[in-house]
């Protein structure tokens, strides 16, 4: 196999143009041409010299016709190409081409492409040959998840300072005993629990923890947490991911309150039950996932103190993804299936959006719903919707059998503005799909990663839900790369990362005298 030739090379320019723009940096306005761009972005990325990679440029035709030259005698020479580089220094923009160029390379192995060895020694990719895991050791795996995370809690966790001047405990003490706390179900019993087996003068108490987590009000909490998740970006894109554009779901999440406060106290976020969720009264969670196989991250947790206040959370949540990803489709539930929604959408992706919508509604959308026959779909345009003077499109899909218990009817239709028939019948409801996945993040969080509490403080809940998605991100980074000291590809359950949180966080304690 040419580990270094064309099939590389495709793959590289491929990926140029995502990095490219998370660098702030598009082909066509930097200031030299856009085929000297295309080129210098290989040259990076297979990491050559300028003579090495023109004499490789000359040997591969395809690959110099990708980069925009008119055949191999079109290459411009290295002297053409190093005054190109200069430009581009001289600009300002090299190091953003080149940081971008080891993004793309990363990208290319996570799909599976063979790296040069060049590129793999110069973009850090050059680690122990990947071991086998049916011959590994128990021990051996878990020392392995341990250096993983004490490699990604303290990166991840560096934005969160609880404001104080005078720490007792460190952030990452005070992450691992709510990790020990959501193990065993409750803040109160972390601590002592922790105690069993770990240097109880490292471990702070229930209510040094409650303390702290109760003096930050919405916005410093959504400030360090947003902080937070762009170190997840940039740490995450150094193992391959965010080079391409996800597709993201949004939804909101309910859970219930068994106290004796009422809805509509300001300090508690307490509302009525919402539209759709468990009866009673409690707190509405809003969020953002990555609706993506290998990429299921969540962006963003907000608290609503209303149903009227979601959409608007959804657009904040999703421009601060946007700032650091980029974004493929939308994926929306038919709870948000209102004008707000549909604006949201294109103000953010364009065409690139879709939102289930509700036969039960009357007005054109049922009409076409009820028009199109059993077992057939169809795509209808321009359809009168919410009083939008731009009118969407209206796909609806004939479910197959399988998916009976899924969707529980015969269609589901979909408002959205794309209208490539070829491009979308074959494609919608399969990307649709992956929406659900956020259904079983927030089952994940609420159920397995988040700590029991009995408390009626909102913020202290929105606190709590923050640190459960930190938790949910390192095992969806930890089971979804190749971990970085044996080249193991780790497939650990979330009570695994949870005590391997803990155990990065305190020292053990010696052994009880007997």
């Amino acid at each position: 196999t040419d580990v270094g030739g064309e099939a590389f090379d495709m793959a590289v320019l491929d990926l140029a143009v995502p990095p490219l723009a998370a660098e702030g940096l598009t082909i066509e306005t930097l200031p030299v041409e856009p085929a000297h761009v295309r080129a210098l972005f290989l040259q990076r990325a297979r990491s050559e010299s300028l003579r090495e990679f023109e004499a490789h440029l000359k040997n591969e035709p395809g690959v110099t016709a990708a980069v925009g030259y008119d055949d191999a005698h079109g290459v411009r020479s290295y002297s053409t190409l190093s005054r190109a580089a200069s430009a581009l220094k001289r600009d300002g923009t090299l190091s953003g081409v080149e940081n971008a160029a080891k993004r793309a390379v990363h990208a290319a192995e996570r799909r599976g492409e063979l790296i040069p060895y060049a590129a793999r020694q110069a973009h850090g990719l050059v680690r122990p040959a990947e071991i086998d895991e049916r011959y590994i050791a128990p021990h051996t795996q878990r020392t392995e998840l341990i250096r993983w995370v004490e490699e990604l809690l303290p990166a991840l966790t560096d934005p969160i300072t609880f404001d104080r001047q005078d720490p007792t405990y460190s952030v990452q003490q005070i992450i691992g005993t709510l990790a020990q706390a959501a193990l065993i179900n409750g803040i109160e019993s972390g601590p002592p629990s922790t105690a069993w087996h770990y240097d109880a003068s490292e471990i702070p108490s229930a209510r040094h923890v409650r303390r702290l987590l109760r003096q930050h009000d919405r916005e410093t909490i959504r400030q360090q947490f947003n902080e937070v998740r762009e170190q997840l970006v940039e740490i995450a894109s150094e193992y391959g991911f965010f080079a391409d554009a996800y597709d993201y779901a949004l939804d909101p999440t309910w859970v219930a309150y068994d106290g004796d406060k009422e809805a509509g106290d300001p300090e508690t976020y307490l509302i009525n039950n919402p539209e759709e969720c468990d009866t009673g009264v409690g707190w509405c969670f809003t969020a953002v996932t990555a609706a993506d196989r290998e990429a299921r991250f969540m962006f963003g947790v907000d608290l609503a103190r209303s149903k009227d206040e979601r959409t608007g959370q959804f657009r904040r949540i999703l421009w601060e993804t946007a700032s650091h990803t980029n974004i493929g489709r939308l994926h929306i539930d038919r709870e948000f299936y209102d004008k707000d929604a549909v604006q949201m959408c294109r103000a953010f992706t364009g065409v690139n959006w879709a939102i289930r919508a509700k036969r039960s509604e009357n007005g054109e959308v049922r009409e076409k719903f009820d028009a199109t026959p059993v077992g057939e779909s169809a795509l209808y345009t321009d359809v009168e919707f919410s009083g939008l003077e731009n009118t969407p499109n209206l796909f609806v899909y004939a479910v197959p059998s399988e998916y009976d218990d899924l969707v529980q009817a015969d269609h589901i239709a979909f408002l959205t503005d794309l209208s490539d028939e070829t491009a979308f019948l074959e494609g919608m409801f399969g990307r649709y799909l992956h929406r659900w996945s956020i259904e079983i993040t927030f089952r994940q969080l609420k159920r397995e990663l988040m700590p029991d509490t009995t408390s009626d403080n909102g913020e202290f809940r929105l606190f709590l839900f923050n640190i459960a998605s930190i938790f949910y991100n390192i095992h969806t980074l930890i089971n979804r790369a190749i971990s970085p000291t044996f080249a193991l590809r780790l497939d650990v359950p979330y009570y695994e990362v949870l005590h391997a949180i803990v155990d990065a966080s305190f020292s053990r304690s010696p052994p009880t005298d007997q």
